[in-house]
């Protein structure tokens, strides 16, 4: 009879795997999200007649160090994400503009 070398790996659990790859959402991030990424948001908004500039989209996701917003979507643009969402058929939470980070499942 031999001995065998075998050292079996610890296990990793499905749940703790995903935690680790998941960072917060920022309320920008999670409404960019929903429509499928910025250049998505903006197509919406062009087809609903507001005009926003895709670097202004994407300032909504980077921080006032970097001349962004920090995470928050301008309130003047909010009739048009709205009208933009109903046009999409998406649908926006109160808690989707909730400014704080927020961790999605």
């Amino acid at each position: 009879m031999t001995e065998s070398n075998y050292v079996p790996r610890p296990q990793r659990h499905l749940q703790d795997q995903q935690v680790e790859d998941l960072s917060p959402l920022s309320s920008a991030q999670r409404i960019i999200a929903k429509f499928g990424g910025v250049s998505a948001l903006h197509r919406a908004f062009a087809a609903v007649g507001h005009k926003a500039a895709i670097s202004q989209i994407y300032r909504w996701t980077t921080g006032p160090e970097r001349v962004g917003t920090g995470g928050i979507i301008p309130s003047k643009h909010h009739r048009a994400l709205f009208a933009a969402a109903r046009a999409e058929g998406i649908v926006l939470l109160s808690s989707d503009f909730d400014p704080r980070k927020q961790v999605t499942f």
